[in-house]
């Protein structure tokens, strides 16, 4: 078992279009699961994207909302994301603190 805190990883800003985000990834073994405690700054947002398979974002704190092709749903602490594979989409802040949230995906391997 390993147990650490999230602020002991170390967080990176995320590259492109991605103002005011930062992503601090929580593995540090390899595992089947990858595991990012995200944070946008207010007035921020990620990136505009998709994957090749589905994702899930779990809200810690802040207030936001995530913006797919049908259009906005509201952001707060405890809500829970199930984002399809290939489903474009985007998280931005709208509030006044940093929105922070769990994001759990399959580990991408490299090649």
């Amino acid at each position: 078992m390993r147990v650490y805190h999230y602020s002991d990883m170390p967080d990176q800003p995320i590259a492109g279009d991605a103002p005011g985000t930062r992503k601090r990834p929580l593995n540090d073994v390899d595992s089947a699961v990858s595991t990012a405690m995200v944070e946008v700054a207010p007035g921020g947002h990620t990136l505009r994207h998709s994957h090749p398979y589905e994702h899930k974002i779990f809200i810690v704190e802040g207030m936001g909302e995530a913006r797919d092709d049908s259009g906005n749903i509201p952001l707060a602490p405890g809500v829970f994301l199930y984002i399809r594979p290939e489903e474009l989409h985007v998280i931005s802040n709208n509030g006044a603190k940093p929105l922070r949230f769990l994001e759990i995906e399959p580990t991408q391997k490299k090649a």
